[in-house]
């Protein structure tokens, strides 16, 4: 083999294969291929565990009472497997294939799935103070209007 194919074997062929996911690279991005991607995503990150998480910890912003009712219904009533074709649509068609899998990648990292289990806590506390300012925001939008009574 003469050196020059030699070489050019070297730079097409072993130096890629050696930078990281050859796979993810050169993956098409089609809507098959993100569909894909995203179900590989969904089996790295379950969104039935964040979505118990998310539940307990949006129950504990609760009375007693209320958590028990909210619990039960939450694991009567949602359809998981409905939320997870839901999200493998959505991210077929708001991502890209490389998003998707670099997605993937970093919440399979260490780093990714302790950052997964906070995200139910991170909810909890923060949607409750956002839903104050929403409703804030609705109620400074209403026109301010005299009215007239009749008696």
């Amino acid at each position: 083999m003469s050196k020059y194919l030699a070489y050019s074997l070297l730079l097409f062929l072993i130096i890629p294969m050696s930078c990281g996911n050859i796979h993810s690279v050169t993956k098409e991005d089609n809507p098959a291929n993100r569909e894909e991607s995203a179900k590989k995503y969904l089996k790295v990150v379950p969104p039935g565990d964040l979505i118990k998480d998310m539940t307990a910890n949006l129950a504990l912003t609760m009375s007693e009472e209320d958590r028990a009712i909210f619990l039960d219904m939450m694991i009567k009533n949602l359809d998981v497997n409905k939320i997870e074709d839901i999200l493998v649509w959505a991210m077929a068609k708001n991502f890209t294939v490389k998003e998707i899998d670099a997605l993937t990648n970093f919440y399979g990292s260490p780093e990714g799935k302790s950052a997964t289990k906070k995200v139910g806590a991170y909810m909890a506390d923060a949607m409750p103070e956002i839903q104050k300012e929403v409703l804030k925001a609705v109620i400074r939008s209403i026109p301010k209007r005299e009215f007239e009574f009749e008696y």
